[in-house]
């Protein structure tokens, strides 16, 4: 949802924002280069911290990054927030991976993979349908909107338990036993 979002928002805040097509491409793509980034780099840091902390940790920067979209006043701004979205989602789709493949019996783990993916398409396919119907609101509000989701999905994974597989590897056999 909240890389499908800029697109509309981004055709809406052409004229305000001043944005030539220069600084369209790269707010465009910084959302994914941060999230290339933010998958490569989340290994470690998921590895010493663990996986529950940053899969709740990543809808707070989400939801915040959402609100302080609507308050932008230049494409520099809009670029930094993007980017660091784009980072926040790199690392919570790495500990999304994560913790389906330690989850998941191996006999259905291709399947549950598969349908995170699905979901993916589906959160496109809404933020087009949500652009579209907020498009008379304005950019702002269609970038506002993203922390719907987040703050759905902050309220859905709050007390998800840590990884038994983390657990076990940081030697807290009884954590993981639990």
């Amino acid at each position: 949802f909240m890389l499908g979002s800029i697109g509309i928002a981004l055709s809406l805040a052409t004229t305000e924002l001043g944005l030539t097509s220069w600084t369209l491409g790269l707010i465009g793509a910084a959302s994914l280069f941060g999230l290339m980034f933010g998958s490569l780099f989340a290994g470690p840091i998921v590895d010493r911290f663990g996986r529950q902390a940053i899969y709740q940790y990543t809808m707070l920067i989400f939801a915040a990054v959402s609100i302080l979209q609507y308050f932008v006043s230049s494409a520099g701004q809009l670029l930094a927030l993007r980017l660091l979205l784009g980072l926040a989602i790199g690392a919570d789709y790495a500990v999304g991976v994560t913790l389906v493949s330690e989850w998941t019996p191996l006999k259905q783990r291709a399947r549950a993979l598969g349908f995170m993916q699905a979901i993916w398409a589906a959160g496109y396919v809404s933020a087009y349908i949500t652009g579209y119907f907020l498009q008379e609101a304005g950019w702002r509000w269609i970038l506002l909107s993203c922390a719907v989701p987040s703050f759905i999905s902050l309220f859905v994974r709050y007390g998800t338990p840590e990884s038994p597989i983390w657990l076990m590897g940081k030697n807290r056999e009884a954590d993981a036993q639990q």
